[in-house]
């Protein structure tokens, strides 16, 4: 009875951490770099305030099994998969404070993405537009 008592268990843990790392090697960790675009704009009186230029540097990880991606840090999303293209749309806030951010990934080969960003608050909108390239990443150089 007591090496059962011992044995079971650690048979049990064993299994359960062996099981994560084969889960985990199943994830993609991709790093995108890109060009981006953003646009800050009044909405009342369709006026521009200010438009910039510059990098994006983003960290996606993948998980084709569950259909679903989060940004490094971030919350899962749901994705879809469709000829070699992940996308994905995600909304947050409420009120007189929302955004929504929609990206494209091109998996099959890994190569270019898009990313949209939407935030408004009130009547001021800023939109941020990104294309770029992935690179798939060692999670543990993260």
């Amino acid at each position: 009875m007591f090496l059962t008592e011992m044995i079971l268990p650690t048979l049990f843990a064993a299994l359960v951490i062996s099981g994560n790392s084969a889960i985990a090697e199943e994830l993609i960790y991709l790093h995108c770099k890109g060009d981006l675009t953003s646009k800050v704009a009044n909405t009342n009186i369709s006026e521009t305030i200010q438009q910039n230029k510059g990098k994006q540097s983003k960290t996606f990880i993948i998980d084709p099994q569950r259909r679903m991606v989060m940004f490094k840090g971030g919350q899962w999303l749901n994705a879809e998969m469709i000829d070699g293209v992940l996308s994905s749309t995600g909304r947050s806030g409420q009120g007189f404070s929302t955004s929504e951010v929609t990206f494209r990934i091109s998996l099959d080969p890994i190569s270019e993405y898009t990313y949209e960003q939407r935030i408004q608050q009130r009547n001021i909108t800023m939109e941020i537009n990104a294309i770029g390239t992935c690179q798939e990443v060692d999670p543990s150089s993260l």
